[in-house]
């Protein structure tokens, strides 16, 4: 597979996660915002996403990931994790609480559907 489809097929999956999200809370303002920004980094640099998926979410957290536990990502501490980005840490950290708090405020089924999107992306990254 070329890596422009695998990088559609990764983004499309990515997307569907963001979606999943966003029908939940149709009205919320900064899941709005951040599917925006989303469609921005995907247009400018389409690898962009996964990329940092795989860096920041799929390489420390894939036993998480696979274990489905989604009360390890929506009451993580990422300071450590942000550490090395001082000069965009409230952006980033900003950008995390967006999903996050949306998604723990989530019923259980709902959440089972976004980890269930996880772990697709989780197994895109074993494929490539």
């Amino acid at each position: 597979m070329s890596i422009q489809n695998f990088t559609k097929i990764f983004n499309d999956v990515f997307f569907n996660l963001v979606n999943a999200v966003k029908d939940y809370f149709p009205s919320d303002p900064t899941i709005r915002t951040a599917e925006r920004s989303l469609v921005a980094i995907r247009k400018m640099n389409p690898t962009l996403i996964y990329r940092v998926w795989v860096h920041y979410v799929d390489t420390p957290y894939k036993n998480e990931i696979q274990g489905s536990n989604v009360d390890f990502f929506v009451n993580k501490d990422y300071t450590n994790d942000l550490k090395d980005y001082t000069n965009d840490f409230k952006t980033i950290s900003d950008a995390i609480d967006r999903f996050r708090e949306p998604i723990k405020n989530m019923d259980e089924e709902n959440q089972k559907i976004i980890m269930g999107y996880m772990q697709t992306l989780s197994k895109l990254v074993d494929m490539k």
